[in-house]
This record gives structure tokens, sequence and C-alpha cells, in this order.
């Protein structure tokens, strides 16, 4: 992959190394390695849109916009019709950090499920600081935990604003707890007990009803259903709810 010479004028480097490829079903998204570097950042992350579209410049207000508000969010250092230079934030995505917390209750077989609060508020805080500086008119529609980085000091980054649309919180809220419940193992024990917690903390925090969530949660796994071609089992959540 060439970029032209604004590239490296702004990283302030004379050439570049594509150290990694991020997991991406719309774009191509890379970690890329400043060589030579005469000054700044050494480390940065291309984002490469393969069907650009009025969806790139949301994404670019969106992220300016959010980081002037003061949510964390990655830092816009260079912009072209095809593709964006993001800041690279170190750490993990919240996906890695719960699988890694279901495989090591797992190897503790015999102890109880923990309380993973901490971890959800953090994270549910990040949620209502953007609804807050969108005037709730906007939601993030591809809510998956792999646009969520905690870094070293325990705050989470938000990324990936392409898909945002006018909607329900509620949508957003059901959507989460599908997709942590489909995550491989799918419908998991530990899982069940995680999506729980996340469905009651999200309640609580921006006051939603019940029952209309636990509908959209049917709902978003019955689509999750018939785009994957699988049959999850809608009530194993449902009973764990009620």
């Amino acid at each position: 992959m060439i970029f032209d010479n604004g590239f490296l004028e702004v990283l302030g480097t004379e050439d570049y190394l594509l150290e990694e490829k991020f997991h991406s079903k719309k774009n191509d998204v890379y970690k890329v390695r400043c060589l030579k570097v005469l000054e700044g950042q050494k480390v940065a992350v291309i984002k490469k849109y393969l069907q650009p579209s009025i969806n790139i410049k949301r994404e670019i207000d969106l992220l300016l916009h959010l980081r002037e508000k003061g949510l964390s969010v990655p830092e816009i250092y260079f912009k072209e019709n095809e593709y964006i230079i993001m800041e690279y934030i170190e750490g993990k995505t919240l996906l890695e950090v719960m699988e890694e917390r279901e495989r090591n209750n797992l190897f503790r077989k015999g102890y109880p499920y923990q309380s993973n609060e901490h971890l959800i508020c953090t994270l549910i805080e990040w949620l209502e600081r953007f609804y807050h500086h969108t005037n709730g008119k906007l939601i993030l529609t591809d809510i998956n935990l792999r646009n969520f980085i905690i870094n070293n000091n325990g705050v989470v980054y938000g990324f990936d604003f392409e898909d945002c649309d006018a909607g329900r919180i509620e949508e957003d809220a059901a959507k989460l707890c599908a997709y942590i419940l489909t995550y491989d193992p799918s419908f998991s024990s530990w899982k069940l007990q995680f999506t729980r917690e996340v469905f009651y903390l999200l309640l609580k925090k921006f006051h939603l009803n019940d029952e209309v969530l636990l509908k959209e949660v049917e709902k978003e796994i019955t689509n999750i259903n018939r785009k994957r071609r699988k049959c999850f089992a809608i009530e194993l959540f449902s009973n764990t709810i009620k």
C-alpha cells in the first residue's frame, strides 16, 4: 500500500512499515510503524475505506467533534478521499478483555461468576457521553466489542463511527447484549451471567423498560440467527432475565 508524501510529512517520517492488519469486515485497517522518524508519533492506524461513501465524512466529522468534547476517541492525523490516518491506542479490545475473563473463570473450576460491574460501567459511561455529545440523535448501530479499546490506564476508547445513524438507545443496548451472547463460545453459562449484568446496568443507567429491552434483545438474536444461519436459543437468555 502506497501513500502520498502528505502522509509521510504529517507523521514526520521518511518511510513506514505495515505491521499488522486488524479485523474488519468493511475496510482495510492496518497498524503502521514509522521508520526513520524525524519527530512525533512512531505508530499510527491506517483505515482504508473499501467502499468510499458519505459515511466517511460522517465518521471524520464525528471523530473530530467527539474529541473536541473530550470523549476518548483516536486523534485524526491525516485524511484523504479513501483513507484516514489515526492515533494508535495501545491496549486490548473489550472483546479480548471479556474473553480473557471468561477463560480465567473456566480455569478456576468450582468458583462462582464474579461481577464485572466496573468493566461494564466503564463502557456504559463512555456510551452515555457519546449519546450526550450527539444530543441523543445518533446511536452507534455497530456496537461490536471489537470497536472499543481499553488502554493500560483503564480508559475506554471508541472508534468506527461510519455506521452511526438515528435511532433509539434501546437498539444499541439490545445489539450489545446480543453480540456478547453470540461471541464464541456462544450462550455459555459465563456469557449468560455477564450479559445479564450488562442488561441490568444498561436499564439502570438509561432508565429503560426491562420488557421493551428484552424484546429488542430477542429481536436482535433472531436477526443474527437469520444472517448467520444459526439457531441460537433465544429463551436461554430470556429465562436468565425473568
